[in-house]
């Protein structure tokens, strides 16, 4: 686990997580693409990844005999340990560098839309507060 955490230190991902989330809580997790496919070739059918993972990402498919990502959006963003502990690397991530992308993007997204205007609809005859005056629209 330490090795996990150094490795996430030098490239910049540690508390990735928690930076994005307490910064901008308004993107929604489901439109963030992080979690790991499964090279199916690859896999070995060890059970590795779904005894590692504590989040419920995988599941084990007792008819075919291989893991599957069954709640991607359980997956914490940057952590990508259950590919460091694959044996026969069978499972990938978008690069960190692409979720860092994909980040801004999104978050530059949400405040676009928070900083739009509403729209004000005014009905004719409808009544409206003017400068502490309540005035009729027909006045105006």
């Amino acid at each position: 686990m330490h090795l996990l955490r150094a490795r996430a230190r030098r490239r910049g991902t540690e508390g990735l997580l928690k930076r994005v989330v307490m910064a901008n809580p308004k993107v929604p997790r489901e439109k963030i693409p992080w979690f790991p496919t499964i090279n199916y070739d690859a896999c070995i059918h060890d059970q590795e990844c779904l005894n590692f993972c504590k989040n419920n990402v995988f599941c084990w498919d007792e008819a075919l005999g291989v893991p599957e990502v069954v709640n991607p959006y359980n997956c914490l963003l940057g952590c990508d340990a259950c590919k460091q502990i694959c044996p026969s690397e069978a499972i990938s991530f978008p690069s960190h560098d692409e979720l860092r992308r994909i980040m801004r993007q999104l978050i530059s997204e949400s405040y676009r839309e928070v900083e739009k205007p509403e729209p004000v609809q005014v009905n004719p005859g409808q009544h409206r507060t003017v400068h502490g005056e309540k005035r009729n629209e027909s006045q105006t």
